[in-house]
Parts: structure tokens; C-alpha cells; sequence
């Protein structure tokens, strides 16, 4: 299994965007990026990479159903709801009675896959499973879902906040472009590129609590 799009941009795509860099910087820049990248995923509160294969996860039912637009709570199977990591692509779902195993399949098309709310032609992902007729199978409370994680492209303006932090990090490196020391990569690796006006950038992609 591979992770895809990560880091968000790629070492020939920053050096393709900036004037001119030494063959000697890939290492830090790569860093770099690397580093910009999970600060990204941590205000966001999410992740914009996927993976090459499905693999399967486990979560619990949501303890709540929607009667119009209004969350009446009960048992967690009885609500035919489960929230999930995002997922661009699904592949099965199965239910277990909580011991790790997961006996019970069920066909995809008695689900319905609302999309998460984005203004971007062309992306969709999911976070959430209905089940049709308002239950999952037998009141089953855990669920195993089969699913291409994380989101299929990343966004042009992840990108280009990615590209401007990682910028960040090299150039606060005390010495101009050449050989960085072990000493210089410490540096990249810690340091805070998430200034307030990059990250109002990112306030629209933030998962905000439910």
C-alpha cells in the first residue's frame, strides 16, 4: 500500500516555482515540505492524501438519528448512522457484534453516501453512511467499512500554502543556499511555517466540531 500526494507538493514542483535553488538543498526542502505538510493536516484537522488500495477500518455507530434536521439520541445501531475518517471511494461495509470479527456484510446500495459540503468542481468525499431504512443490520453497533481514505487530489490552495511554508522553513536557515548540516534540518523539522495569514488561507478546510 502506498500514500498518495504526499507531501502535498513534490520537491520538482517547488523547485519548478521558485527562481533558482541548489541541486544541494533537495534534502532539507524535501524536509521541508514533508514538515509543511503534517502542520497542514494538524490545524486542518484532516488529511488531504489518499492511499493506492482500500483498506478497512472499524468505527461505532452514532448514537443519534435525524428526525427532521433534529438529533434524537438512542441506541448506537438503531440510529443507521456511523461518521467515518473521509473517504473517497468505498468498497464494502460489514457488521460485527464488538468482538473483532465482522460477519455480517451488507450491500452497498442500502447506503446512502452524503458528500461532505465543498466548493471545489470536481472533489468529492464522504464522512458519513446512512443506512436507507434508518437501522443497521440487527441493532450492530460496530461497523467495518472498506474505503480509499483521505481525498482523491489535493486542492490547488493546499498546494500553494504547502509550497509558501516550506519556502518559509528553508529560507530561515541562517546560511544562503548551499549543503545543510544535521544541525539545519532540526531546525526545519520544528519549525512553526503556519504564519496567521497562511493559515487564514486555511480556515475554510478546518473540520470544525460537530
Amino acid at each position: 500500500m502506498a500514500t498518495l500526494n504526499r507531501p502535498y507538493v513534490t520537491l520538482d514542483e517547488f523547485k519548478a516555482s521558485q527562481k533558482k535553488v541548489s541541486a544541494e538543498r533537495d534534502d532539507a526542502i524535501a524536509l521541508a515540505l514533508s514538515a509543511a505538510s503534517d502542520q497542514i493536516d494538524a490545524y486542518c484537522g484532516r488529511t488531504f492524501s489518499t492511499v493506492d488500495v482500500a483498506t478497512p477500518r472499524v468505527f461505532t455507530a452514532d448514537r443519534y438519528s435525524l428526525v427532521s434536521g433534529i438529533r434524537i439520541w438512542g441506541s448506537y445501531g438503531g440510529s443507521g448512522i456511523v461518521t467515518v475518517d473521509e473517504f473517497h471511494a468505498i468498497e464494502g461495509i460489514a457488521f460485527g457484534p464488538g468482538d473483532g470479527t465482522f460477519p455480517i456484510p451488507s450491500d452497498l446500495v442500502n447506503y446512502d453516501l452524503p458528500p461532505v459540503p465543498l466548493a471545489i468542481p470536481g472533489i468529492v468525499v464522504y464522512d458519513r453512511i446512512y443506512a436507507k431504512n434508518g437501522a443497521f443490520p440487527n441493532d450492530r453497533n460496530t461497523i467495518q467499512v472498506t474505503a480509499k481514505w483521505g481525498w482523491p487530489e489535493v486542492p490547488a490552495i493546499i498546494k500553494q500554502v504547502c509550497s509558501q511554508m516550506a519556502n518559509r522553513m528553508v529560507t530561515v536557515l541562517d546560511a544562503p543556499f548551499g549543503q545543510a548540516g544535521s544541525g539545519e534540518l532540526g531546525q526545519i523539522q520544528s519549525a512553526n511555517a503556519l504564519t496567521p495569514m497562511l493559515a487564514s488561507e486555511l480556515n475554510a478546510w478546518r473540520v470544525m466540531p460537530v
